[in-house]
């Protein structure tokens, strides 16, 4: 750009200024045909000017220019005058000092930044700069300018010490914009770790504190997007980021706490948790009674769930302070006196009756006791003796039962802990507790029975207490308890602590237990009135839940596939067999042991079963088997994996007893579930054995099949498994002879069941190759919408939208080593969303139109609720739409994306200009008639609507109590239980 181009730029910006002279001026000096010194010194009469008007025009020129340049772009020399220049403009008029500031932003975020530069900005600023006097937008040049500055020069701010402490403090005090608070704070932040404070450490707490409690609420529309908990979090930060706060800080906290606010109780008491560990228990112990008798009292009262929640934390927060300073627990300690304190006033309330009160000061203790084991020791030893003593003296049942609750919790602490010095204590009052706990499980009494079941499972879980003999009888009772209890709850208990027993005491459940287990599941009972005996299917599954060492399994397994193989004298269907090996295995498919036991001993019984045995099994037997198979081949290297997947090629392709790859059996082709499972399991760089045999008749049975939907779709899924994995040439191949057959599907020359097979076809093709974003997937995906304008097959295209984008535990998933790229779901949605809005759009038929929304629908629900929201303006009245469609997957999709919306403040804002249309329908849906489960839900988006902010609803108020009120009559009682209340809520 030439001399006389760019002069003549800054007079005509002089002039007038524009956006282009700056970006113009810019690329010359980007380019080097501007030189930056040449042009300030062409600016030179401006610059000085009488005139303020022109002086803060030229400034202003500077400034613009800095913010389009690179930060590259300048010379140190050119910096460092820039820098000098800028700072004297500081000593300018008052108006001058905006765009200097705005310079000073561009500026320091240069990369040739000159020593000394950072530290005279700073003083420059702190002695020239009124911050309180600017606006919003010029204190915040302020603000970046120093968080810039000690981002990248802290070692040179750090030299100026108490001096730029000082200079800030002044800077940010009565700071009152949320937008700069936030940026304020991360500053305070900074400069209290990387700063000494000095005589200034009052100075700066105040100038912080002073906006504790926050009590920003947004603006409706929130054009800036901070949140009050944003200011909450920025500022606990700051008060939690120095121990030398502590004085100042507690008192406020104590202040605030002894509030009416509730809002204010649970920030302190947040604030509280946070700031303990730092301020340390020199500082907490002038208080430590003090905020106990205020937590004490959220607590017992229980006025909010919140607030008792937050004082739980922060009494926690409080004993790991205090304990970290203990070395020796017999020393007296601040933490010693503390509890022993504590505990005087629990004995009082403990020798009360009100259940109420005995469970809300247990909580403290319970919190003490989970907080650190020194604490737990010194609160062990007094609370369960004087707990036992006090149950048995107990003659109300209801005490007894809250006792007994209370005594479960503190013994489950204890086995929390699992630290010589705690379990110690339990073992010391071991007799006592097994006496209880032996009492309560053979008692009557249902609710007393569980409680003495959970003791016995916290026992279990206290290392080194029980010794094998006493693990063994109460291994007893609890089994006595479940063969003849046909109580659920108490059933459940029980398997609880057996499976806890089986872990702890693997060699009493092989040799006592379970054989008594199973010898009751082989014996045949008599019917007596009277008398109860637990099913043998339930028992099965009892002992196949608390099954979970490899000792444990031999057994259970041989008499599984023993029952499996035997057609007479059954104890129990095939399918309750199948489904026990598979809980067995898949509860404890983390334990290598287990897997190695499966691959050895489980696999090959499998295999045989299927050669000699696959016409008595159930198309649910071979998902069970087939499950196992997944498993174990999501768990195993590939080495392993190559290994079972020639065993099961060998047997499904080479055997002459069963071929449903190629035979015309019903029962063979069943089998086809546990070949999938395998071959679509191998990792895409493993070598699949007879491949092209396989994708042959795979592709072959998935278009010809014409016996059974349910084959129908297992080929197609192992179709759809295989082609996701293999190399591109033989994905051509494949495409090439499906498009063959789905493209009598877009001529309409095929009948109802073939459009249905050739669909079902194409999504899961499509399925499979954009979760790999194999280009062809974007084309099939293209063909299914233009399907959703066609009458007759439309609606079934839509449906299979929901085959695309869920996620499924049988096929394509990452567990199966699946090829999924990241985010394919987000992807889809930003790539297709604008030709389902266009082909809605442009649709005149209502039934067509429902096709799209369906699509859409489907497209919206698997997306982060970051990305949907971001999303959702323009699809917001569409989705309203949908709701007068008597579609219950459309609705049922619909009132969910409501629900998630309220539950999202950015979600209710948008929700918010949608009320007049979304209301009746929600009204209208409340009573319709076809579909309980659509009245349930859409009263439930009637109840979520009240999170929104109150002026908004105000309207609607009297009209949705009056129009709820039939539905109070309604005649299902979950529906009338949801609008209760839906209509108290409004």
């Amino acid at each position: 750009m030439s001399a006389a181009m760019w002069k003549k730029l800054v007079e005509d910006y002089l002039q007038e200024p524009s956006d282009v002279t700056p970006s113009k001026i810019a690329e010359g000096l980007q380019n080097g045909s501007i030189q930056l010194l040449v042009c300030m010194e062409h600016l030179g009469p401006s610059l000085t000017n009488t005139d303020t008007s022109i002086r803060g025009c030229a400034t202003k020129l500077i400034a613009d220019i800095l913010h389009n340049v690179s930060t590259s772009c300048l010379s140190s020399q050119e910096v460092g005058v820039l820098t000098r220049f800028l700072c004297e403009k500081l000593c300018d008029h008052h108006s001058i000092q905006p765009p200097t500031l705005h310079a000073l932003a561009a500026l320091v975020t240069f990369d040739n930044l000159p020593d000394g530069c950072p530290e005279q900005i700073c003083r420059q600023i702190f002695r020239e700069v009124q911050n309180q006097s600017l606006s919003q937008v010029d204190r915040r040049s302020v603000y970046n300018i120093i968080n810039s500055l000690l981002s990248t020069n802290l070692a040179e701010l750090q030299a100026m010490k108490s001096d730029f402490v000082h200079g800030y403090i002044q800077t940010m005090d009565a700071e009152k914009d949320p937008r700069n608070l936030i940026l304020a704070f991360q500053i305070s932040k900074t400069v209290i770790l990387n700063f000494s404070l000095g005589v200034f450490v009052e100075e700066m707490f105040e100038v912080i504190s002073c906006y504790f409690p926050v009590s920003f609420t947004p603006p409706p529309d929130n054009p800036h997007g901070i949140t009050k908990e944003d200011l909450v979090l920025s500022l606990r930060a700051c008060l939690a980021s120095t121990p030398l706060f502590g004085e100042y800080c507690l008192p406020l906290l104590l202040e605030k706490l002894t509030s009416d606010i509730q809002s204010a109780k649970i920030d302190s008491l947040q604030t509280l948790a946070e700031c303990a560990g730092v301020y340390g228990s020199s500082a907490l112990k002038e208080y430590i009674s003090s905020f106990y008798s205020c937590i004490r009292k959220e607590v017992v009262e229980e006025n909010s769930e919140q607030v008792k929640y937050a004082g739980l934390k922060a009494l926690s927060a409080i004993i790991s302070t205090l304990s970290a300073d203990i070395a020796d627990i017999e020393s007296p300690s601040i933490l010693k006196s503390y509890i022993e304190e504590i505990l005087a006033e629990y004995r009082v309330y403990l020798l009360k009756s009100d259940v109420k009160i005995l469970y809300s000061t247990s909580s403290l203790l319970h919190c003490i006791c989970r907080t650190s084991s020194i604490a737990c020791c010194m609160v062990l030893p007094s609370v369960i003796s004087a707990i036992l003593l006090q149950y048995h003296n107990q003659t109300q049942i209801l005490c007894r039962r809250c006792l007994i609750d209370i005594l479960n919790i503190y013994i489950t602490c204890a086995s929390s802990h699992n630290t010589d010095s705690v379990l110690s204590i339990v073992q010391s009052h071991k007799t006592d507790l097994l006496k209880t706990y032996t009492d309560l499980i053979t008692t009557r009494d249902k609710d007393m029975s569980c409680h003495g079941i959970q003791g016995v499972a916290a026992i279990f879980n206290c290392r080194n207490v029980l010794t094998e003999k006493e693990a063994d009888e109460l291994g007893h009772h609890l089994v006595k308890k479940l063969l003849n209890n046909k109580d659920k709850i108490i059933r459940c208990e029980t398997v609880s602590a057996l499976k806890i027993l089986s872990q702890k005491f693997t060699d009493v459940v092989k040799t006592s237990i379970l054989p008594n287990l199973m010898e009751a599941l082989k014996y045949k009972k008599m019917d007596i009135e009277g008398e109860y005996h637990v099913p043998a299917e339930e028992l099965l599954s009892i002992i196949a839940d608390i099954t979970n060492q490899v000792s444990l399994m031999k057994d259970v397994c041989d008499l599984i596939f023993l029952q499996l193989t035997n057609n007479r004298d059954k104890l129990c269907s095939n399918a309750v067999l199948s489904q026990s090996l598979y809980t067995m295995i898949n509860n404890n498919k983390l334990s290598s042991d287990v897997i190695q036991f499966t691959i050895d001993s489980v696999l090959p019984r499998i295999l045989q079963l299927i050669q000699h045995h696959y016409t008595t099994l159930t198309t649910t037997d071979i998902q069970h088997l087939a499950s196992i198979y997944r498993i174990t081949m999501a768990t195993i290297d590939n080495s392993a994996s190559t290994n079972i997947v020639k065993q099961i090629t060998e047997v499904f392709l080479h055997n002459s007893n069963i071929q449903p790859l190629k035979s015309s059996s019903m029962e063979e082709r069943r089998l086809l579930p546990i070949l999938s499972a395998v071959i679509c399991s191998l990792h895409k760089s493993e070598i699949l054995p007879d491949k092209d045999v396989i994708l042959a008749d795979i592709l072959a049975l998935a278009v010809n099949n014409d016996d059974d939907d349910a084959i129908d779709e297992n080929c197609i899924k192992c179709l759809a498994g295989l082609i996701n994995k293999l190399p591109e040439s033989d994905v051509n191949v494949i495409v090439s002879k499906i498009e063959e057959y789905i493209k009598p599907v877009f001529t309409q020359d095929t009948t109802c069941k073939q459009n249905e097979r050739c669909i079902l076809l194409l999504a899961w093709v499509t399925k499979s190759l954009v979760l790999r974003n194999h280009p062809t997937g974007k084309v099939y995906f293209e063909k299914l919408i233009s399907l959703l304008s066609n009458s007759t097959v439309g609606h079934i295209a839509a449906d299979s939208f929901i085959i695309i984008l869920s996620e499924y535990e049988d096929i394509l998933n990452r567990a199966m080593k699946a090829d999924v790229k990241m985010f394919y779901q987000q992807r889809l949605f930003v790539e297709h969303c604008g030709q389902i809005l266009n082909g809605y759009n442009q649709s005149d038929d209502s039934e067509l139109k429902k096709n799209y929304l369906i699509a859409l629908s489907h497209l919206i629900k698997p997306l982060p609720k970051h990305v949907f929201l971001s999303e959702l303006p323009p699809l917001l009245p569409l989705l309203i739409n949908s709701l007068v469609y008597e579609d219950e997957n459309l609705l049922q999709l619909t009132l969910a994306t409501i629900q998630t919306l309220c539950a999202d403040d950015s979600g209710s804002i948008i929700l918010c200009k949608q009320l007049q249309a979304i209301i009746p329908q929600l009204l209208k849906l409340s009573q319709y008639q076809k579909s309980m489960q659509i009245r349930m839900s859409a009263l439930q988006c009637l109840k979520s609507l009240t999170k929104l902010p109150v002026h908004f609803l105000l309207p609607y108020r009297n009209s949705v109590t009056r129009l709820l009120q039939p539905v109070l009559d309604d005649r299902k009682r979950l529906v009338r239980g949801e609008a209760v209340t839906a209509r108290t809520a409004w």
